[in-house]
C-alpha cells in the first residue's frame, strides 16, 4: 500500500476533525498539527487510529500497521513555533502530499496583538496559513503519491468576501480594524497568496485550492450566541463535523484529477 502524507491543522476540533478522519479511512497518514494540552496527543492518535481502521475493514488487502499517524505540537498564534514546526517536519518527511489548514476564530474583538504583534484573528486565517504553506513546499514539490500533484487546502472562505482596500496603507489592520474588515482581508489575501503560488513555476505539481465552510445556524441563534460569548471556536459552529466536513473532504480526497494545477481553485 501506498501511503500518503496529510498536515492538517486544528485537528481537535470542528471541520479539520472530519476531514482527517475522512482522509485517515482512505489510508492517509496524518501529521496532526495543534496546541498542546494534556492528554491531547494520545487522543488526537486514538481517534485517527480508529478512523484508519474503519477504513482497512473494508480493504482486506491493506493493514493499519502501514499507518503511523503523528502529533506536532504549534501553537499558530506564534508564527516562529509555525516555522520551526514546519521546519521539523520537511526534515523529517521528504514528500508531503497534502496540507489541510482549517485554524481560525470568531470573535467580536477588536485588533488583538499575538506575542509576535499580528492581530490574533488574521494570524490564524491567513499569516498562519501562508507560513505552512510557504514552508513546506519542498516537501509538497517532492510528493510522489498523488497522481494529479499534491494538494493544498486552506478552508475560510473561498473567495466570498470582498476585496480589501487598504492593503498599501495599513496592511495589518491595525488602523482600520472591524469585523468586516477582518473577515474580508483574510479571505482577500488567501486569494491573493495562493494565486500567487499557483503561478509560479517550481509549484507547478501543487494544487492549491482556498475551500469554503459553510454555518448552518439560524440568525437570531447566533446573535443570541455572540451577545453572551465574547469569543467562539470552531467547536461551535461545527458541532457535527463528520457531516460538515464530507463534500470537501471527498473533493480533497478526489481532487488529483485536476489538470489545469497552474491556477488557484475556489471551492464553493
Amino acid at each position: 500500500m501506498c501511503v500518503k502524507n496529510d498536515i492538517i491543522n486544528n485537528i481537535y476540533i470542528g471541520i479539520g476533525k472530519g476531514i482527517a478522519c475522512r482522509l485517515a479511512s482512505e489510508g492517509f497518514q496524518i501529521i496532526a498539527v495543534g496546541r498542546q494540552k494534556e492528554g491531547r496527543e494520545a487522543e488526537v492518535l486514538d481517534y485517527l487510529q480508529q478512523c484508519t481502521n474503519s477504513g482497512i475493514s473494508s480493504n482486506s488487502s491493506s493493514s493499519s500497521n502501514e499507518i503511523k499517524h503523528e502529533f506536532r505540537p504549534c501553537n499558530a498564534f506564534e508564527l516562529s513555533q509555525v516555522q520551526q514546526c514546519s521546519k521539523d517536519i520537511v526534515n523529517d518527511h521528504k514528500g508531503i502530499d497534502a496540507l489541510v489548514m482549517t485554524q481560525g476564530m470568531a470573535t467580536i474583538q477588536g485588533f488583538t496583538p499575538t506575542s509576535e504583534g499580528t492581530d490574533e484573528k488574521l494570524t490564524l486565517h491567513y499569516w498562519s496559513r501562508a507560513a505552512f504553506a510557504n514552508c513546506l513546499l519542498p516537501s509538497l514539490r517532492s510528493s510522489t503519491n498523488m497522481q494529479g500533484g499534491s494538494v493544498v487546502l486552506s478552508i475560510l472562505s473561498g473567495g466570498v468576501h470582498s476585496p480589501y482596500s487598504k492593503y498599501k496603507e495599513d496592511p495589518e489592520l491595525k488602523k482600520s480594524y472591524s469585523i468586516a474588515n477582518a473577515a474580508n482581508i483574510a479571505g482577500y489575501y488567501n486569494d491573493l497568496f495562493f494565486d500567487k503560488l499557483a503561478v509560479q513555476d517550481d509549484n507547478s505539481s501543487i494544487n492549491f485550492v482556498h475551500g469554503k465552510f459553510q454555518v448552518r445556524l439560524s440568525l437570531h441563534k447566533f446573535v443570541w450566541y455572540i451577545s453572551h460569548i465574547s469569543s467562539l471556536d470552531q467547536s461551535f459552529f461545527f458541532s457535527v463535523p463528520g457531516v460538515c466536513c464530507k463534500q470537501l473532504g471527498n473533493r480533497n480526497a478526489s481532487v488529483a484529477p485536476y489538470t489545469n494545477k497552474r491556477n488557484a481553485k475556489d471551492v464553493r
